[in-house]
C-alpha cells in the first residue's frame, strides 16, 4: 500500500503534472478520481477528520496529495508547486 493518496479530476492538467512528477521521483501513490463515487467516499473520510482544503474561487486547488503515517494523516498538500516542494 502506498503512503500517498492522490485525489485528482479527469482532464486536469495540474493533476497530470503531479502524477508525472511523482512517477519521475519513483514515489508510489494510490490515485482517487474525485469524479467517481469511490474517490468521493475516500475524500469524504478525510474531510470528516476536520481538514479544510484550500480553495480558489470556491473550487478546491487540485490535485490534493495526502500522506498517511500509519496512524492517520500526516501531510496534505494541494497543487503542483506545494507537491514538488515537499520532495525538494
Amino acid at each position: 500500500m502506498a503512503d500517498y493518496k492522490l485525489f485528482s479530476l479527469p482532464n486536469c492538467e495540474k493533476c497530470t503534472e503531479v502524477k508525472d512528477f511523482l512517477k519521475s521521483k519513483n514515489i508510489p501513490y494510490e490515485e482517487f478520481n474525485l469524479g467517481m463515487t469511490a474517490g468521493k467516499k475516500v475524500w469524504g473520510a478525510i474531510l470528516r477528520t476536520g481538514y479544510e482544503p484550500k480553495k480558489h474561487d470556491g473550487l478546491y486547488i487540485m490535485p490534493i496529495l495526502v500522506k498517511n503515517n500509519g496512524s492517520g494523516i500526516e501531510t496534505i498538500v494541494q497543487g503542483p508547486e506545494d507537491t514538488k516542494a515537499i520532495f525538494a
